[in-house]
């Protein structure tokens, strides 16, 4: 059976920082982590000529250090920030969000946030699709999370990938690496909805990610990355992982979180997704717009 073929488009994105005027602080206490995706996700923050809207997301559950986040595809992100250093993360469907999905109903989906640089310099970057958060640990690594669409080969408005580079069950700080545990793909399949819901393992992978060319490149003068396929372990690829790229060079002489220049002129900043900080882990953010 053939299925009509995705047309990707690109979408703005909206760009949330620590340092923004009336940003919620995150701090090391219970239902902080909740809060700040709460604001930034639904409510927004800032008066006048500062004021950020939400990116648009639809919230339910909430209790004191829960919630559900929603973004109209069928599944939400479920959140337990009853630690005050970390949050338990779930993929879930249903009418009443009560439906664990497969890999996701596991302790190993724990994303530590408890880090004194991390807190100070959140960021938040997405739309009324997807969001990444992004934590530095320092000038040279960090992590993310990610919740939301992908930008899936075919027709399909509820692929939507969870990534996460956070150590597992370790409720304290331990920054992890891309690809090493927590990447995860959930898709409905492609025939109108009548299978079940299926969950499955990903890896992401790029033709750059082993590679660490010195900066800027020798003849293009600026940074040359490539997108993020998400492929099915043992199987098939799904899509891609949309605003992520993989970097050619090394760019571990750029600050976390710093610009880097590209030839498409749009804003995007420096990642290091590895717990030792290897150059072979460099990663671009585009904080302008995405393809899904």
């Amino acid at each position: 059976m053939l299925y009509p073929l995705h047309t990707p488009q690109r979408v703005p994105i909206s760009v949330y920082r620590a340092s923004d005027a009336g940003a919620p602080k995150l701090k090391m206490e219970a239902g902080s982590l909740k809060t700040l995706f709460k604001t930034v996700l639904t409510g927004g923050y800032g008066e006048g000529a500062n004021r950020k809207d939400g990116l648009g997301w639809q919230m339910a559950d909430e209790t004191a250090t829960g919630a559900v986040f929603a973004n109209g595809s069928g599944f939400a992100l479920k959140v337990d920030n009853a630690g005050s250093t970390s949050i338990n993360t779930h993929i879930v469907c249903g009418d009443r969000w009560e439906t664990y999905l497969g890999f996701t109903n596991k302790t190993e989906n724990t994303f530590a946030y408890g880090n004194t640089n991390a807190m100070q310099n959140w960021l938040i970057v997405g739309n009324a699709h997807a969001f990444y958060l992004v934590l530095p640990e320092n000038k040279e690594k960090g992590q993310i999370l990610y919740f939301g669409k992908i930008c899936g080969f075919y027709e399909d408005a509820h692929n939507i990938a969870y990534v996460n580079t956070s150590y597992g069950a370790n409720a304290v700080w331990d920054n992890g690496t891309f690809n090493q545990k927590n990447l995860m793909l959930t898709s409905q399949h492609q025939d109108g909805g009548s299978k079940p819901v299926a969950t499955v393992a990903c890896d992401g992978l790029s033709p750059f990610m082993n590679l660490a060319v010195p900066y800027p490149d020798a003849v293009f003068g600026d940074c040359l990355a490539s997108a993020i396929v998400l492929v099915e372990k043992n199987a098939s690829p799904r899509g891609t992982l949309p605003g992520l790229f993989w970097s050619y060079h090394n760019l571990q002489s750029v600050g976390e979180m710093q610009p880097v220049p590209m030839a498409d002129g749009q804003d995007y900043i420096k990642l290091n997704l590895h717990d030792g900080g290897a150059n072979t882990h460099c990663f671009v953010l585009n904080l302008t717009e995405w393809e899904m």
